[in-house]
């Protein structure tokens, strides 16, 4: 039996989802579908904003890691 942390938000079996973990989920899931929809007003093709949302993801992973690390 293992000790529930603090940050620890779900245990399903020897996967734990941790609570900013599904934050940071959430927030990219959610910065996608309003690029999304700010794209398609502008008549941008797909794969633009795709290569957008994925540098964007990118570059936050990178400073996260160069400031944490």
């Amino acid at each position: 039996m293992r000790v529930a942390k603090k940050n620890d938000l779900l245990h399903i079996g020897p996967i734990t989802i941790y609570g900013y973990g599904l934050m940071n989920a959430i927030g990219i899931f959610t910065a996608y579908q309003v690029l999304v929809r700010r794209a398609e007003k502008k008549h941008m093709e797909r794969s633009l904003y795709l290569q957008l949302h994925s540098g964007g993801c990118l570059a936050g992973l990178w400073e996260l890691s160069s400031y944490f690390g």
